[in-house]
């Protein structure tokens, strides 16, 4: 003999209470996420701002060989994919180096505390470290959009203290820095 209606209706009321509970039970889920680079750029050096690589399909930190000038990579996430409150736990940045001048080098990261733009420049004469002439929008070593708004320091204008500095392998290896991504930079 099977269930009356009684203990039917009993049973579906103990099991959306147990559907509801569990929905209304505050859980802490681990979600792992990648974001790609919104845009990027290679600061310059150079007192004119009219070198960029806006468009170019890499970006340039460090020194060149021949004149010792300093390249500044940029790079820039969209983050609205992660919710509001959300606890970041760790972040790994990983970049491939595809040339150097010297081997395995130490970098370091900087909050850039303005916007910056990604024009249409495209350094692809000598591998790209020499630059493009600039293009609107472009950020240069004076210039956050090309032509328009300057940095307030020549060469961007960033937190001043890094976070910690990693290591790039000469064999094109990748490199990673694990840092919490609202105090990567401010925390060290």
């Amino acid at each position: 003999m099977g269930p009356s209606e009684r203990e039917r209706d009993m049973h579906y009321r103990a099991l959306l209470g147990v559907v509801v509970s569990a929905a209304l039970a505050p859980t802490a889920l681990a979600v792992n996420t990648t974001l790609t680079p919104s845009q990027d750029n290679t600061l310059y050096q150079d007192p004119s701002g009219l070198l960029s690589n806006g468009s170019g399909v890499s970006f340039f930190a460090g020194t060149t060989s021949s004149r010792q000038a300093v390249r500044r990579g940029l790079v820039q996430f969209d983050t609205s994919s992660i919710p509001a409150g959300a606890t970041i736990t760790s972040a790994t940045l990983t970049l491939f180096m595809s040339q150097t001048i010297s081997g395995p080098v130490n970098v370091s990261l900087h909050t850039v505390l303005a916007s910056w733009g990604e024009g249409a420049s495209n350094a692809v004469s000598g591998g790209g470290g020499s630059g493009a002439p600039s293009a609107p929008g472009d950020a240069t070593w004076i210039h956050r959009h090309f032509s328009t708004d300057t940095w307030t320091n020549p060469g961007g204008t960033s937190w001043p203290r890094p976070a910690r500095p990693c290591r790039w392998a000469a064999s094109g290896r990748t490199a990673g820095v694990r840092r919490a991504w609202s105090r990567m930079c401010r925390d060290g």
